[in-house]
């Protein structure tokens, strides 16, 4: 048996098991008529479906990532485990920063074909819509053309 069908497997039943878990959700008599248990139905139809898309149709020639692939993933678990345990003592504001400063450092943001990363380009779209996220603070940008804040 090739890895993809041992995944997909394995994929079905904790879908199968993820579904169990949402059927048995008690909903009191003041929900919404669509309920608790859609969304997490869904999910795991959805993880069903993927699965049984891997059992059935498993890659031919699959490739495993190198070992830097591996460090980095191993590393971007850690940092958000991190995280996890940050969000308590530091609070939201300073643990999300934290963790966006170390994420770049784990895999920093691929440079798009006009030379902008990840930040660069929301930062146009804030532009863009002109939405001031900290008026006096922020200001428009100039000299790029459809990105002008007084436009």
């Amino acid at each position: 048996m090739s890895n993809d069908r041992i995944f997909g497997l394995v994929v079905v039943l904790g879908a199968l098991a993820f579904i169990a878990g949402a059927l048995s959700i008690q909903s009191s008599f003041l929900t919404d008529p669509v309920g608790p248990k859609a969304f997490p139905l869904m999910i795991g139809a959805a993880a069903v479906l993927c699965g049984l898309v891997m059992l059935l149709k498993p890659d031919e020639n699959p490739e495993w990532p190198d070992a830097r692939a591996w460090l980095s993933m191993a590393a971007a678990t850690l940092l958000l485990v991190g995280y996890a345990y940050a969000l308590s003592p530091l609070g939201f504001l300073l643990s999300t920063a934290l963790a966006a400063g170390g994420d770049q450092l784990v895999d920093p943001a691929p440079r798009t074909a006009g030379g902008a990363d990840w930040h660069g380009t929301v930062g146009a779209a804030f532009r863009r819509l002109q939405i001031r996220p900290w008026p006096g603070i922020v200001r428009p940008a100039t000299g790029a053309a459809g990105l002008r804040g007084d436009s």
